[in-house]
């Protein structure tokens, strides 16, 4: 609608301007026939091209293992919406391919060529509490709060942080919890020595005599003040 206004004065048709302004408001911004079909037609393209990609490939491809992997399925998600809502088709599905091939590349190098490019990539696993106790200075140099480790706990049904052998917080911001108790005696303890922080610490309590996961249950002597004391002194020097 035009605010503009005419008016017939008798030897002619002016115009005036309308001050009220009507096309601050129009039908097109409630209803357009023009792009109706759009989400329909082409939104319905680009998810199923989406999806069969997936579907076909591995399940690596959604699998949120790095902090890289969360970054690139936030990505696809947003750029499949824009798609939907307007993104011309082809643009759109040339976003998705740049996504998807990106992770492609990175995800093999980093599985096929060594643990060097896998750790540029990712970010090492962080110890924030061992055999019983917080890791103060690592929880404040990585501004992980008491409410957040006591968080995780009660998450995996903990009572007291005296019950656990680590807590570890993956690349992916996500908290891992083992408990002293649930260690087998005499098996060793492989998944956790290949985190970095653990193992140091480990193979610095096993050089004191303190006993841990890895160690037997009759042998478990250990002094928690002066234990607290040297683990935080370990990770902190990692940290």
């Amino acid at each position: 609608m035009s605010n503009l206004t005419y008016q017939d004065c008798g030897n002619g048709v002016t115009a005036s301007q309308n001050p009220a302004g009507f096309d601050a408001i129009q039908v097109s911004d409630f209803f357009s026939i023009a792009s109706l079909l759009h989400p329909i037609t082409v939104g319905a393209i680009a998810i199923v091209t989406l999806f069969l990609y997936l579907r076909l490939s591995s399940n690596r491809c959604v699998a949120p293992v790095t902090l890289f992997d969360w970054i690139i399925n936030v990505a696809l998600g947003s750029t499949l919406a824009g798609i939907v809502n307007g993104t011309s088709l082809l643009r759109g599905l040339i976003s998705l391919v740049t996504l998807l091939l990106f992770q492609l590349i990175l995800s093999y190098m980093s599985s096929n060529y060594g643990s060097i490019l896998e750790h540029a990539i990712n970010a090492p696993p962080l110890v924030i509490a061992f055999r019983g106790r917080a890791l103060d200075k690592v929880m404040a140099h990585h501004r992980v709060s008491k409410s957040d480790l006591n968080g995780a706990l009660r998450r995996f049904g903990i009572w007291n942080i005296s019950q656990i052998e680590a807590v570890i917080i993956e690349p992916t911001g996500e908290f891992t919890i083992y408990k002293q108790n649930d260690c087998p005696e005499g098996v060793n303890p492989e998944v956790l020595m290949d985190v970095p922080g653990y193992r140091r610490l480990v193979e610095h309590f096993d050089k004191e005599g303190i006993a841990g996961c890895s160690t037997s249950k009759k042998d478990k002597q250990l002094n928690k003040k002066k234990d607290g004391q040297i683990a935080n002194d370990l990770a902190s020097r990692e940290a």
